[in-house]
Protein backbone atom coordinates (compact mmCIF):
# COMPACT_ATOMS: atom_id res chain seq x y z
CA UNK A 1 0.00 0.00 0.00
CA UNK A 2 2.54 2.23 0.71
CA UNK A 3 4.64 1.56 -2.53
CA UNK A 4 1.09 2.24 -4.24
CA UNK A 5 0.65 5.81 -2.66
CA UNK A 6 4.57 6.54 -3.50
CA UNK A 7 4.13 5.48 -7.00
CA UNK A 8 0.53 7.69 -7.03
CA UNK A 9 2.54 11.08 -5.73
CA UNK A 10 5.43 10.85 -7.91
CA UNK A 11 3.00 10.69 -10.93
CA UNK A 12 0.94 13.53 -9.20
CA UNK A 13 3.84 15.50 -9.13
CA UNK A 14 5.06 14.82 -12.71
CA UNK A 15 1.53 16.14 -13.62
CA UNK A 16 1.61 18.76 -11.65
CA UNK A 17 4.93 20.27 -12.53
CA UNK A 18 4.15 20.46 -16.52
CA UNK A 19 0.79 21.73 -15.84
CA UNK A 20 1.92 24.08 -13.20
CA UNK A 21 4.17 25.70 -16.13
CA UNK A 22 1.63 26.44 -18.41
CA UNK A 23 -0.76 27.70 -15.49
CA UNK A 24 2.17 30.55 -15.46
CA UNK A 25 2.54 30.83 -18.74
CA UNK A 26 -0.20 32.76 -21.51
CA UNK A 27 -1.04 30.47 -24.01
CA UNK A 28 -2.00 31.85 -27.39
CA UNK A 29 -3.64 29.66 -29.76
CA UNK A 30 -1.54 29.97 -33.77
CA UNK A 31 -4.54 27.82 -35.08
CA UNK A 32 -8.06 28.67 -35.25
CA UNK A 33 -10.95 27.30 -37.25
CA UNK A 34 -9.85 26.90 -41.12
CA UNK A 35 -7.06 30.02 -40.36
CA UNK A 36 -3.67 29.67 -41.13
CA UNK A 37 -2.51 33.69 -41.14
CA UNK A 38 -0.38 32.76 -38.68
CA UNK A 39 1.77 30.47 -40.63
CA UNK A 40 3.93 30.82 -43.63
CA UNK A 41 2.02 28.52 -46.07
CA UNK A 42 4.52 27.02 -48.53
CA UNK A 43 3.88 27.60 -52.49
CA UNK A 44 1.70 25.26 -54.59
CA UNK A 45 0.64 23.75 -50.80
CA UNK A 46 -0.61 20.22 -51.20
CA UNK A 47 0.41 18.76 -48.20
CA UNK A 48 -1.47 20.84 -45.33
CA UNK A 49 -5.45 21.64 -44.86
CA UNK A 50 -7.24 22.97 -41.99
CA UNK A 51 -10.36 21.56 -41.94
CA UNK A 52 -12.46 22.90 -38.51
CA UNK A 53 -9.53 23.82 -35.90
CA UNK A 54 -7.97 20.53 -37.56
CA UNK A 55 -4.13 20.57 -39.58
CA UNK A 56 -4.28 17.68 -41.60
CA UNK A 57 -0.83 16.68 -43.13
CA UNK A 58 -0.45 14.17 -46.41
CA UNK A 59 2.40 12.82 -48.23
CA UNK A 60 2.35 13.99 -51.89
CA UNK A 61 2.86 11.17 -54.77
CA UNK A 62 6.41 12.42 -55.54
CA UNK A 63 6.94 12.56 -51.18
CA UNK A 64 9.17 15.37 -51.86
CA UNK A 65 7.82 16.62 -47.86
CA UNK A 66 7.15 20.32 -46.08
CA UNK A 67 7.90 22.58 -43.21
CA UNK A 68 5.17 24.82 -42.41
CA UNK A 69 6.67 27.57 -40.37
CA UNK A 70 5.05 30.20 -37.77
CA UNK A 71 5.75 33.51 -39.40
CA UNK A 72 6.53 35.31 -35.55
CA UNK A 73 10.20 34.14 -34.26
CA UNK A 74 10.83 32.79 -30.86
CA UNK A 75 13.33 33.09 -27.94
CA UNK A 76 12.29 31.41 -24.62
CA UNK A 77 8.81 29.61 -25.14
CA UNK A 78 6.47 27.03 -24.36
CA UNK A 79 5.27 24.79 -27.02
CA UNK A 80 2.14 22.49 -27.35
CA UNK A 81 -0.09 20.74 -29.62
CA UNK A 82 -2.35 17.51 -29.95
CA UNK A 83 -1.23 14.81 -32.46
CA UNK A 84 -2.97 11.91 -33.94
CA UNK A 85 -0.60 9.55 -36.45
CA UNK A 86 -2.32 8.14 -39.61
CA UNK A 87 -1.83 6.10 -41.97
CA UNK A 88 1.68 5.52 -43.43
CA UNK A 89 5.24 5.61 -41.64
CA UNK A 90 5.17 9.19 -39.90
CA UNK A 91 8.29 10.74 -39.77
CA UNK A 92 7.64 14.13 -38.21
CA UNK A 93 8.37 16.61 -35.54
CA UNK A 94 8.22 20.30 -33.94
CA UNK A 95 11.38 22.25 -35.25
CA UNK A 96 13.01 24.59 -32.74
CA UNK A 97 13.96 28.08 -34.35
CA UNK A 98 15.76 26.14 -37.02
CA UNK A 99 16.21 22.79 -38.65
CA UNK A 100 19.21 21.86 -36.14
CA UNK A 101 17.03 21.25 -33.37
CA UNK A 102 13.81 18.76 -33.65
CA UNK A 103 11.50 17.20 -31.22
CA UNK A 104 10.41 13.76 -33.32
CA UNK A 105 7.11 12.83 -33.39
CA UNK A 106 6.96 8.82 -35.33
CA UNK A 107 9.09 6.68 -36.73
CA UNK A 108 12.62 7.49 -37.43
CA UNK A 109 13.93 7.12 -41.05
CA UNK A 110 17.45 6.68 -39.72
CA UNK A 111 16.64 4.25 -36.68
CA UNK A 112 13.68 2.72 -38.21
CA UNK A 113 12.21 3.14 -34.97
CA UNK A 114 9.47 5.32 -33.02
CA UNK A 115 11.83 8.27 -31.50
CA UNK A 116 8.54 10.71 -30.73
CA UNK A 117 10.17 12.90 -27.90
CA UNK A 118 13.79 12.50 -28.82
CA UNK A 119 15.63 15.47 -29.94
CA UNK A 120 17.33 15.18 -33.56
CA UNK A 121 20.02 17.05 -34.36
CA UNK A 122 21.60 16.95 -37.51
CA UNK A 123 25.13 14.95 -37.63
CA UNK A 124 24.66 13.85 -34.19
CA UNK A 125 21.32 11.77 -34.45
CA UNK A 126 19.16 11.69 -31.20
CA UNK A 127 21.69 12.65 -28.54
CA UNK A 128 18.73 12.97 -25.74
CA UNK A 129 16.24 9.77 -26.21
CA UNK A 130 12.74 10.22 -25.06
CA UNK A 131 12.09 7.76 -21.59
CA UNK A 132 9.27 5.44 -21.20
CA UNK A 133 7.83 6.63 -24.45
CA UNK A 134 6.31 2.53 -25.04
CA UNK A 135 4.12 3.08 -21.78
CA UNK A 136 2.97 6.83 -22.61
CA UNK A 137 2.07 6.64 -26.27
CA UNK A 138 -1.16 5.73 -27.83
CA UNK A 139 -0.18 4.97 -31.38
CA UNK A 140 -3.55 5.52 -32.79
CA UNK A 141 -5.31 7.50 -30.40
CA UNK A 142 -4.93 11.68 -30.06
CA UNK A 143 -1.31 12.77 -27.92
CA UNK A 144 -0.47 15.88 -26.22
CA UNK A 145 3.15 17.16 -26.66
CA UNK A 146 4.00 20.24 -24.86
CA UNK A 147 7.79 21.83 -25.21
CA UNK A 148 9.86 23.77 -23.18
CA UNK A 149 12.64 25.68 -24.70
CA UNK A 150 14.63 28.37 -22.21
CA UNK A 151 17.90 29.33 -24.94
CA UNK A 152 19.48 25.77 -25.35
CA UNK A 153 17.89 24.03 -22.51
CA UNK A 154 14.50 21.87 -23.65
CA UNK A 155 11.94 19.85 -21.64
CA UNK A 156 9.11 17.90 -23.33
CA UNK A 157 6.19 16.30 -22.06
CA UNK A 158 4.23 13.91 -23.76
CA UNK A 159 0.53 13.20 -22.26
CA UNK A 160 1.59 15.08 -19.22
CA UNK A 161 4.74 12.88 -18.26
CA UNK A 162 8.32 14.90 -18.65
CA UNK A 163 10.10 12.36 -20.91
CA UNK A 164 13.22 14.57 -22.11
CA UNK A 165 15.40 17.05 -20.28
CA UNK A 166 17.95 18.02 -22.54
CA UNK A 167 21.09 20.77 -23.04
CA UNK A 168 21.81 21.27 -26.21
CA UNK A 169 25.15 22.15 -27.77
CA UNK A 170 23.87 23.65 -30.67
CA UNK A 171 20.93 26.43 -30.77
CA UNK A 172 19.71 30.27 -32.48
CA UNK A 173 18.66 32.88 -29.89
CA UNK A 174 15.67 33.40 -31.78
CA UNK A 175 13.65 31.47 -34.72
CA UNK A 176 10.18 30.80 -35.60
CA UNK A 177 8.51 27.12 -34.73
CA UNK A 178 8.00 24.14 -37.81
CA UNK A 179 5.96 21.41 -38.30
CA UNK A 180 7.61 18.67 -40.31
CA UNK A 181 6.82 16.77 -43.07
CA UNK A 182 9.59 14.00 -43.99
CA UNK A 183 10.25 13.73 -47.42
CA UNK A 184 10.30 10.07 -48.99
CA UNK A 185 7.96 8.61 -46.54
CA UNK A 186 4.30 8.11 -47.38
CA UNK A 187 1.99 9.74 -43.62
CA UNK A 188 -0.36 11.12 -42.58
CA UNK A 189 -0.63 12.62 -39.68
CA UNK A 190 -3.33 15.50 -38.03
CA UNK A 191 -2.41 18.75 -35.30
CA UNK A 192 -4.93 20.32 -33.22
CA UNK A 193 -4.92 22.60 -30.49
CA UNK A 194 -1.88 24.32 -31.48
CA UNK A 195 -0.37 27.14 -29.27
CA UNK A 196 2.48 28.76 -27.94
CA UNK A 197 3.55 30.95 -24.83
CA UNK A 198 6.31 33.41 -24.82
CA UNK A 199 8.45 32.90 -22.13
CA UNK A 200 10.52 36.27 -20.29
CA UNK A 201 14.00 36.38 -20.02
CA UNK A 202 14.71 36.01 -17.02
CA UNK A 203 13.54 31.74 -17.68
CA UNK A 204 16.98 31.71 -18.21
CA UNK A 205 18.31 33.57 -15.44
CA UNK A 206 16.32 31.15 -13.07
CA UNK A 207 17.78 28.08 -14.62
CA UNK A 208 21.59 29.55 -14.46
CA UNK A 209 20.38 29.70 -10.64
CA UNK A 210 19.23 26.17 -10.50
CA UNK A 211 23.03 24.94 -12.29
CA UNK A 212 25.91 26.35 -10.03
CA UNK A 213 27.66 26.10 -13.48
CA UNK A 214 25.96 26.79 -16.56
CA UNK A 215 27.03 27.38 -20.16
CA UNK A 216 25.14 28.65 -22.19
CA UNK A 217 25.81 28.36 -26.56
CA UNK A 218 25.56 31.32 -29.02
CA UNK A 219 25.74 30.12 -32.40
CA UNK A 220 24.78 33.78 -33.99
CA UNK A 221 27.72 34.82 -32.01
CA UNK A 222 30.07 32.17 -32.42
CA UNK A 223 30.75 31.41 -28.78
CA UNK A 224 29.87 29.52 -25.90
CA UNK A 225 29.38 31.66 -22.62
CA UNK A 226 30.54 30.26 -19.02
CA UNK A 227 28.83 31.24 -15.55
CA UNK A 228 29.53 30.29 -12.56
CA UNK A 229 26.70 31.12 -9.88
CA UNK A 230 25.18 33.89 -12.44
CA UNK A 231 28.41 35.53 -12.70
CA UNK A 232 29.70 35.31 -16.15
CA UNK A 233 33.61 33.62 -16.27
CA UNK A 234 34.50 33.12 -20.08
CA UNK A 235 33.23 32.23 -23.35
CA UNK A 236 34.61 29.54 -25.68
CA UNK A 237 34.82 31.65 -29.04
CA UNK A 238 35.13 30.75 -32.62
CA UNK A 239 34.97 33.88 -34.58
CA UNK A 240 36.53 33.87 -38.28
CA UNK A 241 39.06 36.51 -37.21
CA UNK A 242 41.68 35.24 -34.80
CA UNK A 243 43.14 31.75 -37.03
CA UNK A 244 42.29 29.54 -33.78
CA UNK A 245 39.10 29.03 -31.10
CA UNK A 246 40.44 30.59 -28.11
CA UNK A 247 38.84 31.12 -24.78
CA UNK A 248 38.18 34.85 -23.89
CA UNK A 249 37.60 36.95 -21.82
CA UNK A 250 39.23 35.82 -18.21
CA UNK A 251 37.59 36.77 -15.18
CA UNK A 252 38.28 36.65 -11.48
CA UNK A 253 35.64 35.46 -9.16
CA UNK A 254 35.62 39.25 -7.83
CA UNK A 255 35.05 40.87 -11.57
CA UNK A 256 38.76 41.48 -12.72
CA UNK A 257 39.13 40.81 -16.18
CA UNK A 258 42.72 39.38 -16.64
CA UNK A 259 43.06 38.54 -20.73
CA UNK A 260 44.39 41.14 -22.80
CA UNK A 261 41.67 43.06 -25.03
CA UNK A 262 43.60 43.69 -27.85
CA UNK A 263 43.14 42.65 -30.41
CA UNK A 264 39.30 42.15 -30.33
CA UNK A 265 38.46 44.87 -28.42
CA UNK A 266 39.24 48.38 -27.96
CA UNK A 267 41.38 49.65 -25.14
CA UNK A 268 43.32 51.79 -23.46
CA UNK A 269 47.04 51.35 -22.36
CA UNK A 270 47.63 48.19 -23.37
CA UNK A 271 50.00 46.46 -25.41
CA UNK A 272 49.50 46.18 -29.60
CA UNK A 273 52.67 43.40 -29.90
CA UNK A 274 51.69 40.00 -30.92
CA UNK A 275 48.04 39.90 -32.39
CA UNK A 276 47.80 36.42 -32.52
CA UNK A 277 48.35 36.35 -28.08
CA UNK A 278 43.89 36.45 -28.18
CA UNK A 279 42.72 35.03 -24.51
CA UNK A 280 43.59 31.39 -23.53
CA UNK A 281 44.86 29.26 -26.51
CA UNK A 282 46.15 26.26 -27.74
CA UNK A 283 48.61 25.69 -30.74
CA UNK A 284 52.20 25.23 -32.06
CA UNK A 285 54.80 27.11 -33.96
CA UNK A 286 55.96 24.22 -36.27
CA UNK A 287 53.57 21.95 -37.92
CA UNK A 288 55.00 20.38 -40.78
CA UNK A 289 56.50 23.37 -41.39
CA UNK A 290 53.32 25.88 -40.87
CA UNK A 291 53.69 28.01 -38.29
CA UNK A 292 50.01 27.96 -36.24
CA UNK A 293 51.15 29.80 -33.69
CA UNK A 294 52.04 33.19 -35.03
CA UNK A 295 48.80 33.54 -37.36
CA UNK A 296 46.71 36.10 -37.32
CA UNK A 297 44.77 38.95 -39.28
CA UNK A 298 47.71 40.62 -39.29
CA UNK A 299 49.75 38.26 -41.46
CA UNK A 300 49.64 40.03 -45.24
CA UNK A 301 48.04 38.10 -47.88
CA UNK A 302 51.77 37.12 -49.80
CA UNK A 303 52.88 35.53 -46.40
CA UNK A 304 49.67 33.46 -45.41
CA UNK A 305 51.63 30.39 -47.03
CA UNK A 306 53.54 29.47 -44.29
CA UNK A 307 50.88 29.77 -41.86
CA UNK A 308 48.40 26.83 -40.91
CA UNK A 309 44.98 27.86 -38.95
CA UNK A 310 42.42 26.00 -36.28
CA UNK A 311 38.81 25.15 -37.52
CA UNK A 312 35.90 25.32 -35.21
CA UNK A 313 33.60 22.24 -36.47
CA UNK A 314 31.61 21.19 -34.20
CA UNK A 315 29.89 21.13 -30.08
CA UNK A 316 29.71 18.24 -29.60
CA UNK A 317 28.35 18.56 -25.58
CA UNK A 318 27.23 20.93 -23.25
CA UNK A 319 26.99 19.88 -19.66
CA UNK A 320 26.01 22.47 -17.08
CA UNK A 321 25.45 21.35 -13.49
CA UNK A 322 26.53 22.18 -9.43
CA UNK A 323 29.99 20.47 -9.48
CA UNK A 324 31.19 21.27 -12.95
CA UNK A 325 30.54 22.23 -16.62
CA UNK A 326 31.82 20.33 -19.59
CA UNK A 327 32.19 21.37 -23.47
CA UNK A 328 33.06 19.17 -25.54
CA UNK A 329 34.25 20.33 -29.56
CA UNK A 330 35.90 19.68 -32.58
CA UNK A 331 38.82 21.50 -34.59
CA UNK A 332 40.59 20.97 -37.35
CA UNK A 333 44.35 22.01 -37.49
CA UNK A 334 44.64 23.12 -41.73
CA UNK A 335 46.94 24.18 -43.80
CA UNK A 336 46.78 26.98 -46.11
CA UNK A 337 45.27 24.49 -49.23
CA UNK A 338 42.89 23.57 -47.17
CA UNK A 339 44.48 19.88 -46.14
CA UNK A 340 43.23 18.82 -42.47
CA UNK A 341 46.77 17.71 -40.62
CA UNK A 342 45.36 17.50 -37.69
CA UNK A 343 41.86 16.65 -36.07
CA UNK A 344 41.37 17.81 -32.44
CA UNK A 345 38.76 16.66 -30.21
CA UNK A 346 39.01 18.85 -26.97
CA UNK A 347 37.09 18.62 -23.52
CA UNK A 348 36.76 22.01 -21.70
CA UNK A 349 36.06 21.04 -17.84
CA UNK A 350 34.93 24.35 -15.66
CA UNK A 351 34.70 24.14 -12.29
CA UNK A 352 34.81 26.46 -9.06
CA UNK A 353 35.40 26.49 -5.35
CA UNK A 354 36.45 29.03 -2.63
CA UNK A 355 36.88 31.95 -5.21
CA UNK A 356 39.22 29.89 -7.23
CA UNK A 357 37.77 29.01 -11.46
CA UNK A 358 39.41 26.15 -12.75
CA UNK A 359 39.72 25.18 -16.65
CA UNK A 360 40.61 21.88 -17.21
CA UNK A 361 41.78 21.37 -20.96
CA UNK A 362 41.60 18.37 -22.38
CA UNK A 363 43.12 18.06 -25.82
CA UNK A 364 43.15 14.98 -28.57
CA UNK A 365 45.26 15.48 -31.61
CA UNK A 366 44.76 12.96 -34.03
CA UNK A 367 47.11 12.73 -37.29
CA UNK A 368 45.14 12.55 -40.53
CA UNK A 369 46.07 11.85 -43.91
CA UNK A 370 50.10 11.64 -43.22
CA UNK A 371 52.92 11.98 -40.48
CA UNK A 372 52.55 14.92 -38.53
CA UNK A 373 55.85 16.73 -36.90
CA UNK A 374 56.41 19.32 -34.26
CA UNK A 375 59.11 20.37 -34.99
CA UNK A 376 61.29 21.56 -32.02
CA UNK A 377 59.97 25.46 -32.04
CA UNK A 378 59.80 27.79 -29.27
CA UNK A 379 56.02 29.24 -29.66
CA UNK A 380 54.02 26.72 -27.89
CA UNK A 381 51.67 24.91 -26.27
CA UNK A 382 49.49 26.54 -24.52
CA UNK A 383 49.36 30.20 -23.61
CA UNK A 384 47.49 33.12 -22.12
CA UNK A 385 48.24 37.27 -22.74
CA UNK A 386 47.07 38.53 -19.67
CA UNK A 387 46.13 42.71 -19.08
CA UNK A 388 49.16 45.49 -18.29
CA UNK A 389 48.38 45.45 -13.79
CA UNK A 390 49.26 41.00 -14.35
CA UNK A 391 52.93 41.72 -16.13
CA UNK A 392 56.24 42.69 -15.07
CA UNK A 393 57.63 46.28 -14.32
CA UNK A 394 59.52 47.28 -17.32
CA UNK A 395 61.91 50.34 -18.30
CA UNK A 396 62.25 49.67 -22.04
CA UNK A 397 60.03 52.33 -24.53
CA UNK A 398 57.22 49.89 -26.05
CA UNK A 399 53.94 50.74 -28.32
CA UNK A 400 50.78 50.90 -26.34
CA UNK A 401 47.41 51.96 -27.22
CA UNK A 402 46.33 55.78 -26.32
CA UNK A 403 42.94 57.25 -24.51
CA UNK A 404 41.49 56.66 -28.28
CA UNK A 405 42.74 53.49 -28.54
CA UNK A 406 44.91 54.11 -30.97
CA UNK A 407 48.79 52.72 -31.42
CA UNK A 408 51.52 55.10 -29.48
CA UNK A 409 54.99 54.86 -28.91
CA UNK A 410 55.78 55.33 -24.75
CA UNK A 411 59.39 56.39 -24.22
CA UNK A 412 58.64 56.75 -20.31
CA UNK A 413 56.88 53.66 -18.59
CA UNK A 414 54.51 54.27 -16.13
CA UNK A 415 54.70 50.89 -13.96
CA UNK A 416 51.83 52.05 -11.71
CA UNK A 417 50.09 48.74 -10.41
CA UNK A 418 52.18 46.96 -12.77
CA UNK A 419 52.93 44.33 -10.24
CA UNK A 420 53.21 41.04 -11.62
CA UNK A 421 55.39 38.23 -10.56
CA UNK A 422 55.78 34.22 -11.60
CA UNK A 423 56.61 31.68 -9.20
CA UNK A 424 57.31 27.88 -10.16
CA UNK A 425 57.05 24.72 -8.13
CA UNK A 426 60.87 24.81 -7.39
CA UNK A 427 60.42 28.40 -6.04
CA UNK A 428 61.93 30.13 -8.86
CA UNK A 429 60.69 33.79 -9.54
CA UNK A 430 59.93 36.33 -12.06
CA UNK A 431 61.56 36.44 -15.57
CA UNK A 432 63.74 33.89 -14.39
CA UNK A 433 61.01 31.29 -15.14
CA UNK A 434 61.44 31.37 -18.69
CA UNK A 435 63.17 28.24 -20.04
CA UNK A 436 62.94 26.33 -16.81
CA UNK A 437 61.16 23.02 -16.78
CA UNK A 438 57.99 22.59 -13.79
CA UNK A 439 55.30 21.20 -12.54
CA UNK A 440 53.47 24.43 -12.29
CA UNK A 441 53.49 27.78 -12.48
CA UNK A 442 52.03 31.08 -10.62
CA UNK A 443 51.51 34.24 -12.07
CA UNK A 444 50.84 36.37 -9.05
CA UNK A 445 49.31 40.28 -8.95
CA UNK A 446 47.31 42.22 -7.19
CA UNK A 447 44.58 44.69 -8.77
CA UNK A 448 43.79 47.24 -6.55
CA UNK A 449 42.41 45.30 -3.34
CA UNK A 450 42.40 41.97 -4.92
CA UNK A 451 44.82 39.26 -4.99
CA UNK A 452 44.74 37.68 -8.07
CA UNK A 453 46.77 34.44 -9.10
CA UNK A 454 46.89 32.59 -12.68
CA UNK A 455 47.72 29.24 -12.41
CA UNK A 456 48.69 26.61 -15.05
CA UNK A 457 49.01 22.96 -13.78
CA UNK A 458 51.25 19.98 -16.55
CA UNK A 459 50.38 17.05 -16.47
CA UNK A 460 52.26 13.55 -15.79
CA UNK A 461 50.79 11.78 -18.69
CA UNK A 462 52.10 15.05 -20.94
CA UNK A 463 54.36 14.40 -23.78
CA UNK A 464 57.58 16.15 -22.95
CA UNK A 465 56.70 16.36 -19.03
CA UNK A 466 58.11 18.54 -17.09
CA UNK A 467 57.04 21.28 -19.82
CA UNK A 468 59.64 23.81 -20.35
CA UNK A 469 58.22 27.79 -19.74
CA UNK A 470 57.40 30.20 -22.21
CA UNK A 471 57.08 32.80 -19.53
CA UNK A 472 57.61 36.35 -20.71
CA UNK A 473 57.66 39.32 -18.63
CA UNK A 474 55.45 41.35 -20.95
CA UNK A 475 52.54 39.34 -20.25
CA UNK A 476 52.90 35.98 -22.46
CA UNK A 477 52.38 33.31 -20.11
CA UNK A 478 52.81 29.66 -21.91
CA UNK A 479 53.61 26.06 -21.29
CA UNK A 480 55.89 24.25 -24.26
CA UNK A 481 56.42 20.56 -23.47
CA UNK A 482 57.87 20.02 -26.80
CA UNK A 483 59.71 23.01 -28.37
CA UNK A 484 62.72 21.59 -25.73
CA UNK A 485 66.12 22.50 -28.06
CA UNK A 486 65.61 26.79 -27.46
CA UNK A 487 64.79 26.34 -23.56
CA UNK A 488 67.73 23.86 -23.21
CA UNK A 489 70.15 25.64 -25.21
CA UNK A 490 70.52 22.54 -27.62
CA UNK A 491 70.94 19.82 -24.95
CA UNK A 492 67.50 18.32 -25.53
CA UNK A 493 65.69 18.21 -28.67
CA UNK A 494 62.51 16.31 -29.52
CA UNK A 495 61.04 16.56 -32.80
CA UNK A 496 57.76 14.91 -31.60
CA UNK A 497 55.23 13.43 -34.48
CA UNK A 498 52.56 11.48 -34.63
CA UNK A 499 52.03 9.07 -37.76
CA UNK A 500 49.07 8.76 -39.81
CA UNK A 501 45.97 7.74 -37.89
CA UNK A 502 47.74 8.16 -34.78
CA UNK A 503 46.76 10.60 -31.75
CA UNK A 504 48.17 11.71 -28.61
CA UNK A 505 46.85 13.78 -25.27
CA UNK A 506 47.53 17.14 -23.54
CA UNK A 507 46.30 17.56 -20.15
CA UNK A 508 46.47 21.29 -19.03
CA UNK A 509 44.42 22.65 -15.80
CA UNK A 510 44.16 26.81 -15.93
CA UNK A 511 43.03 28.53 -12.34
CA UNK A 512 41.61 32.15 -11.61
CA UNK A 513 41.80 32.76 -8.38
CA UNK A 514 40.91 35.87 -6.02
CA UNK A 515 43.35 34.89 -3.68
CA UNK A 516 46.67 33.53 -3.27
CA UNK A 517 48.24 29.88 -2.85
CA UNK A 518 51.26 29.14 -1.22
CA UNK A 519 53.19 25.59 -2.53
CA UNK A 520 51.62 23.11 -0.88
CA UNK A 521 48.16 23.67 -1.94
CA UNK A 522 49.58 23.91 -5.51
CA UNK A 523 51.44 21.09 -5.16
CA UNK A 524 48.42 19.13 -4.10
CA UNK A 525 46.32 20.39 -6.84
CA UNK A 526 48.70 19.49 -9.45
CA UNK A 527 49.22 15.99 -7.84
CA UNK A 528 45.42 15.53 -8.00
CA UNK A 529 45.34 16.33 -11.11
CA UNK A 530 47.63 14.43 -12.64
CA UNK A 531 45.74 11.06 -11.14
CA UNK A 532 42.84 11.74 -13.40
Amino acid sequence: MIIKKIILLSFGILIFNACAIHKSTKMEAILIGNDLSNWNVPENNIWWTLDNGILNVKSDPTKTGSTLWTKKEYQNFVFETDFLMGDGTVDSGVFLRSERQQIQIGISGSLKKDMTGSIYIPQKAYPGKAENMDQILKPKEWNTMKIKAVGNLYTVWVNDQEVLNYESAESLSTGPIGLQLHPNTEMEISFKNIKVGELPLTSMKRKMKENRIQLIPNEDEKKVDVFVEGKFFTSYIYPNTIKKPVLYPLITPDGTKITRNYPLEPSIGERVDHPHHVGLWFNYGDVNGLDFWNNSDAIPEEKRAGYGTIVHRLVNGIHSGENEGRLEVTMDWVSPIGQVLLKENTTFVFKAQDKSYSIERITKLTAQNETVYFNDNKEGMIGIRVIRALEHPSTQPEIFTDANGNPTEVKIMNNEGVNGNYINAEGIEGKDCWGKRSNWVNLRSKVGKEDISLVILDHKSNVGYPTYWHARDYGLFAANPLGQKVFSGGKNELNFNLEKGESVVFKHEIIVASKTFNKAELDTKFETFSMN
